[in-house]
């Protein structure tokens, strides 16, 4: 049913909202700024930090602006046509404010950049390559506010046999991977994570809850994301 929204004056009379979204117009900050708008409380992140996280390239420049978060290399590219210099292969084509795997490519070799990139064009205008990185792919939960979050026992992402990489399919097939908890991982990078996880979640001013994304190769552990409205 269509709904006339007044500002301040709430929504169907609810106390809060909790905006379990993905993606456009879901946790990028345009409906928790909505909820702003009309005086609804709600759970999770607010605009700033939805909006920052959703967008991979403003997320790992405001992480690398902090100093203390190492992130795999990477490349912005938001104009037609447009090709970075220096790319190493195998590497990552994704449009910057999609989720779920929507629209990435893995490349492997230089002719095939320019037709991911003009791919992933089609679903955003701005386009980030990643540099490929080794080892497991740990999440964890982080949980509370900015002050003071708690973050969850890191947790290892197996994909079941046959998949390539972690995609839309292996993420929402039933019986596309699997989630290990605790992560095969060293006491050390354990909680390298966790402390990793809680600098990234004030850094980005998240609340309520997020997931962080890491790769780990041994001790040595890297930053992928931020999901401030996450499916866990």
């Amino acid at each position: 049913e269509e709904l006339s929204l007044r500002p301040g004056r709430g929504l169907l009379g609810a106390d809060a909202v909790f905006p379990a979204l993905h993606g456009p117009f879901g946790e990028d900050g345009t409906v928790q700024g909505l909820l702003e708008l009309l005086d609804v409380p709600y759970v999770g992140s607010g605009v700033l930090a939805a909006a920052a996280c959703m967008d991979k390239v403003v997320f790992k420049e405001l992480m690398a602006q902090d100093g203390r978060l190492p992130q795999v290399g990477y490349h912005l590219v938001d104009e037609p046509g447009g090709r970075p210099d220096g790319v190493g292969y195998p590497c990552w084509v994704k449009p910057s404010r999609l989720g779920s795997s929507v629209g990435i490519a893995r490349v492997d070799d230089a002719a095939g950049l320019g037709p991911a990139i003009d791919a992933a064009m089609r679903h955003d205008s701005r386009v980030i390559v990643e540099e490929s990185a080794s080892g497991l792919e740990i999440e964890c939960a982080v949980l509370g506010h900015t002050i003071t979050p708690e973050v969850s026992e890191p947790g290892e992402i197996v994909l079941v046999k046959g998949a390539g990489w972690y995609d839309y399919e292996a993420k929402y097939t039933p019986g596309g991977m699997e989630l290990i908890v605790p992560a095969r991982i060293s006491p050390a990078a354990r909680e390298r994570v966790r402390e990793l996880a809680a600098i990234a979640f004030r850094v980005a001013g998240c609340s309520g809850l997020a997931r962080a994304d890491f790769f780990v190769d041994g001790d040595d552990v890297l930053l992928n994301e931020l999901n401030t409205m996450p499916g866990f």
